[in-house]
């Protein structure tokens, strides 16, 4: 298994506490129609006092997953993943690329990693250097 979902004490166990963790810039995102969060959103408190939403649903589904771990996507929380997670960020116009990325990953022939912002070079060109209007 991945160094995250193997059990605590084991190297690369998840040391915050467990669940998984929106990022807040979607935590927002999912309201209903009166303007109130869902319930399956709850509140917590993390050791850093700095407040984070977990969705209960999707914990229950990754607990119920990680009882008998499998690659098959048919289970609730790997669907739910696949969905919300893979999906959207391999979500290229060009299909059969999406497909081909998404398969070297799966077969753990590529690696996908973040890419730190500031070690990114800033390039600024007036548009008309870029072809743009005349």
């Amino acid at each position: 298994l991945h160094p995250q979902l193997q059990c605590s004490g084991t190297r690369g166990s998840h040391k915050r506490g467990g669940g998984h963790i929106r990022n807040k810039s979607v935590s927002g995102a999912f309201q209903s129609q009166s303007g109130k969060p869902e319930p399956s959103s709850v509140s917590i408190q993390s050791a850093g006092k700095e407040e984070r939403e977990m969705d209960s649903i999707l914990f229950t589904e990754f607990l119920l997953w990680k009882e008998q771990p499998s690659l098959d996507r048919s289970t609730a929380f790997l669907s739910r993943i696949y969905k919300e997670d893979v999906g959207p960020c391999l979500s290229f116009m060009r299909s059969e690329l999406s497909q081909l990325v998404q398969r070297a990953v799966e077969n753990n022939s590529l690696t996908i990693e973040p890419a730190a912002a500031a070690a990114l070079p800033v390039i600024k060109a007036a548009a008309l250097e870029c072809g743009g209007p005349k």
